[in-house]
């Protein structure tokens, strides 16, 4: 079992800006903003002396312009 796990995510949205004769979003995200190590899921083969384990992703960050036409 992964377990409980806390993650700090974050996004700003700021709507409204005029370009172009529309309207357009700008939101600025970020996940995983302390970077953690977690794990998502782990498999052990036990007999075949084989064990994988699978981590969630690192910090992450963007920014995502929404346009409407």
């Amino acid at each position: 079992s992964a377990g409980s796990r806390s993650l700090f995510d974050a996004q700003l949205k700021i709507d409204g800006i005029e370009l172009g004769g529309t309207k357009v979003a700008l939101t600025l995200w970020g996940k995983n903003l302390t970077n953690k190590d977690y794990v998502v899921r782990s498999i052990d083969f036990g007999a075949l002396g084989y064990a994988t384990t699978i981590y969630g992703d690192p910090r992450t960050y963007g920014m995502t312009l929404d346009m409407k036409f």
